[in-house]
This record gives structure tokens, sequence and C-alpha cells, in this order.
């Protein structure tokens, strides 16, 4: 385990096969990533993901946390924030869309499937874009 992340490009004109391209490695993650979506109006990506837990399995297994996090990207992948998101369990997605976050997590022995809007991730994305603007 290297501690970075791998960002691909997919070759959309590949026919046959699908062709992956190594762009950036990502520093300073928690975890494994689960999804991405990337907000064109602020040049920024938003990865959400949680703790490898396989590193800690113990640990896992005794408390049942996910130490979920969502983290923001500058369009050169470097990471400009990081939000842990304590209250959440396995998060798997995220979807942007009109300024808001959409939210969703698995399914576990302690926490219910939910879908919900994050509106401290809405307020920190506000905040590193006035910090930061393009």
């Amino acid at each position: 385990d290297s501690g970075l992340s791998q960002v691909y490009q997919l070759d959309t004109q590949a026919a046959d096969l699908q062709v992956l391209t190594a762009q950036a490695q990502i520093a300073g993650l928690p975890g494994l990533v689960t999804d991405a979506v990337y907000l064109p109006e602020t040049a920024q990506f938003v990865l959400t993901g949680y703790q490898n837990y396989q590193h800690n399995l113990l640990r896992f297994a005794l408390e049942n946390e996910f130490n979920a996090f969502v983290a923001v990207l500058d369009r050169q992948f470097q990471l400009q924030r990081l939000i842990p998101l304590p209250a959440a369990g396995q998060l798997e997605g995220i979807c942007a869309r009109n300024g808001q976050i959409w939210l969703s997590q698995e399914q576990s022995q302690h926490s219910a499937a939910r879908l919900w809007r994050e509106q401290a991730v809405e307020a920190a994305l506000a905040e590193t874009q006035f910090a930061n603007p393009r």
C-alpha cells in the first residue's frame, strides 16, 4: 500500500477494449476512493470514500467505524480540503447538481442504506471556492 491514489483516464475512442492511462497520483487521502464528481463551475473534483479497514480489521470489527470522508481536489488533483463525515457509514456515491451535494451509503450491520443531502460539504466547498478563486 503506497498511500497514493491513482487517477486514470478512460479512452472512450477504443472500439473493443477499455484502455486506461495513468494521469496523476493523489497523496493525502485517508482511505479508499469510492466515487468522484467534477464541478466545472469551480474546476474542482470532489471524492468520496472511507478508511481502508482491511489494514485494521480488529478495530473495525469492534467499533464498526468506516471513517467516511469527502475530499476536494483542484484540477491538478492536489488535495485542497478533507472533510470527515463521522456519522456516515460505508460511503459509496456522490452527486452534485445545482450547488447541492448528495451522498449515498450502503447498508451494513449497523447502518441503513441511505441517500442524503450533505450541507456540511456544500458549505466547505463554498469556503474553499472563496479562499481559492479560479
